[in-house]
C-alpha cells in the first residue's frame, strides 16, 4: 500500500464536445426536405455488411411450400384415376 500512487481521473467531456465530434464523423445535408446522412470516409462508399441470410430463408420457404402444392396435386391425381 506505501507503494501506490493516486492516479488523476480525466475529466468527463460535456455533451456539447460529444455532439461536435459525433457532427465531425457525419455530415448532413438536405435533399427535397429530407436529411440524408453521407459517410466519412472520402470514397463515399459505405461498408460491405450486407448478408444473404433473408434470401436463403425466402428460397427455403418457398421450396417447402412448392413442395406442399405438388404433394397435393399428385395426390389429387392419384384419386382421380382411381
Amino acid at each position: 500500500m506505501d507503494g501506490l500512487k493516486e492516479v488523476e481521473s480525466k475529466p468527463k467531456e460535456d455533451n456539447k464536445d460529444q455532439e461536435k465530434k459525433k457532427d465531425e464523423l457525419q455530415e448532413t445535408t438536405k435533399d427535397k426536405g429530407k436529411e440524408v446522412s453521407k459517410p466519412h470516409n472520402k470514397e463515399g462508399k459505405l461498408p460491405n455488411t450486407a448478408t444473404s441470410l433473408y434470401n436463403m430463408l425466402f428460397i427455403g420457404i418457398a421450396l417447402i411450400m412448392l413442395g406442399g402444392v405438388s404433394f397435393f396435386v399428385v395426390k389429387i391425381r392419384s384419386q382421380k384415376k382411381q
